[in-house]
């Protein structure tokens, strides 16, 4: 399964992590979450079932930049965070 590249152009740690990951040619699919309302919902649902957001959400953060392959949710601050997806492979 691809990533899922959860994002906004309008948040500037997403757009540096747009530039780590063209850098190292990683394959994702961006999902930015002010581009349509179907978009803001497929994440708030993740978001809203997912005990990893509790402390975003107490600090009332959004929670991008952030990847999922469906099970496994990393908040990306380097291009390191991403190895979490090669482990089981």
């Amino acid at each position: 399964m691809k990533l899922k590249f959860y994002m906004s152009e309008k948040c500037p740690d997403c757009v540096n992590a747009i530039e780590q990951l063209k850098k190292e040619n990683i394959d994702y699919e961006e999902i930015n979450i002010t581009d349509s309302m179907k978009n803001l919902k497929e994440y708030l649902n993740i978001r809203d079932h997912s005990e990893q957001f509790d402390s975003i959400k107490e600090e009332n953060r959004v929670g991008i930049p952030m990847f999922t392959d469906g099970e496994k949710i990393v908040f990306f601050e380097k291009i390191e965070d991403l190895r979490v997806f090669d482990e089981n492979k």
